[in-house]
Order: structure tokens, then C-alpha cells, then sequence
């Protein structure tokens, strides 16, 4: 069993780390740590081992140096940047598999998860590369403070793109998440995509049974519940092993 929270990939000290799971991105948001992580990897490893599943989660994360991506918009393209290479290191982890992964999941919260949209926009970036994206608490039809013109300008950019190639990205599963009334940070309104198709179930269910501020979003168990539900259900096995042959 692999329980990974953080992977620093050195050129000059190769390691042998034996990856067997689900490879899972997680991305911090505006001032996140990638020590944030630890909760939603350590709570996934242990239902996995209690319940007997017989897939588990490699998870990974990427330090943005707590930034204030929020209040500055210049940075972001770069970010979006770093993460396209990080997908591409984080799969060639897994090249002496079987079976490789072909694909990422990956989780964004606050503004991490505008990055993850984001990827989509890089020219040469493989659609393929990521099936599933999770948002927790990220404002994506605008800024919860439009700042400067690199933050409207990028909001424009990833909006925009995912209107106008709708079609292109129909194999792409975005699963948006609010925090509900209680979040003073993000109102729920700023998470609204009307392209998700499972957006209103996650937020139904996060809303009606619990209360969650822009924080506690990350590591609420109610949440990480959702997500094994989201992992295990059968219908969405495809999402991790699409290219694995049915028996």
C-alpha cells in the first residue's frame, strides 16, 4: 500500500518508489500549503486499507510557495505551467508498470483549482492527461477581488476556452464544490459552472449535511467521503484505468 502526500523529484538522486495506485494531484490555492494535502491523503489511505478496496491513491502535491495568486494575477500562467510538467513527471513515475496510468486526477482548492482549468488552454497540452478535475471552493465564473488585469485577463482566457471548445473537453469530469453560506470567502454563486454535470449533486449533498468555510473545505470528511464515492462507484471506474482490459 502507497501512501505518498509529497514526491520531490531530484534529477541527481534517482529513487526507486515502486507506484502501484491512482496518481492524484493536489493543488493549493491562494496562500495553500502543499502540506494541506496530508488530510485528504491520509483519510483515502486509511478507508482504503479499512474497507478492503482494491484500488488505492498515490497522492501528490506542488509547493507554489504560499503565493497571493488571488490578489495578483501574474503568476498564474506560470503556476498552470509548472503543473503541466509536474503531470508529465509525476506519470513517468509509473513507466515500469504493467498497466501505466495514462492519466491524472486532479483536485484543486480556492484558486488551485482555476489552475487546474487552466491546463487545458497550454498549447501542447494532451486533453488526455487529465479526466477528472475536483474543485473545493474555487471561484471560477469570476474573481472574489479582480485586482489587476493579469487575474480578469486570466479568468477571461480559461472561461472563454472552455465555452468556445466545450465539445473538445466532454472527456474531461469537473466536479465543483462550495462551502455553502458559511464560507465568507467564497460565495457559493463564484463556483457555479453550468458546463458540470455534477456539480449540483456535490453541492446538495456538502450544503444540506454539513457547514464548511473556505479552510476547513480542504480536510472536511464529509468531503472525503464524496471523493471515495466519486473513486470507487463503478460507473466512474474509467476514470483511473481506462486502459485496463475488462476480465
Amino acid at each position: 500500500m502507497s501512501y505518498i502526500c509529497m514526491v520531490k523529484v531530484n534529477a541527481e538522486k534517482k529513487q526507486d518508489l515502486s507506484l502501484t495506485g491512482i496518481p492524484v494531484l493536489f493543488l493549493p490555492g491562494n496562500a495553500g500549503s502543499y502540506r494541506q494535502v496530508r488530510s485528504i491523503a491520509s483519510v483515502a489511505l486509511r478507508k482504503s486499507e479499512n474497507m478492503g478496496y482494491k484500488y488505492h491513491f498515490d497522492v501528490f502535491s506542488v509547493n507554489f510557495n504560499e503565493e497571493l495568486v488571488a490578489f495578483y494575477g501574474g503568476s498564474l500562467q506560470r503556476q498552470t505551467k509548472f503543473v503541466h510538467t509536474s503531470i508529465k513527471a509525476i506519470l513517468r513515475l509509473y513507466k515500469n508498470q504493467r498497466f501505466p496510468p495514462k492519466s491524472i486526477t486532479v483536485i484543486g482548492h480556492s484558486m488551485g483549482g482555476l489552475i487546474a482549468r487552466a491546463l487545458l488552454t497550454l498549447n501542447g497540452f494532451k486533453h488526455n492527461l487529465v479526466n477528472l478535475i475536483i474543485t473545493q471552493a474555487t471561484p471560477h465564473v469570476m474573481p472574489v477581488l479582480p485586482a489587476d488585469n493579469y487575474l480578469t485577463d486570466f479568468y477571461t482566457l480559461v472561461n472563454n476556452y472552455w465555452t468556445i471548445n466545450s465539445n473538445e473537453l466532454s472527456n474531461v469530469t469537473l466536479l465543483s464544490v462550495a462551502g455553502g453560506y458559511t464560507d465568507y470567502q467564497v460565495r457559493s454563486g463564484l463556483t457555479f459552472l453550468q458546463s458540470s454535470r455534477l456539480q449540483n449533486c456535490a453541492l446538495s449533498v456538502v450544503v444540506k449535511y454539513i457547514k464548511l468555510d473556505n479552510y476547513t473545505c480542504i480536510c472536511a470528511l464529509m468531503f472525503v467521503c464524496l471523493l471515495n464515492y466519486v473513486y470507487q462507484n463503478k460507473s466512474l471506474k474509467g476514470f483511473f484505468y481506462p486502459h485496463k482490459k475488462k476480465n
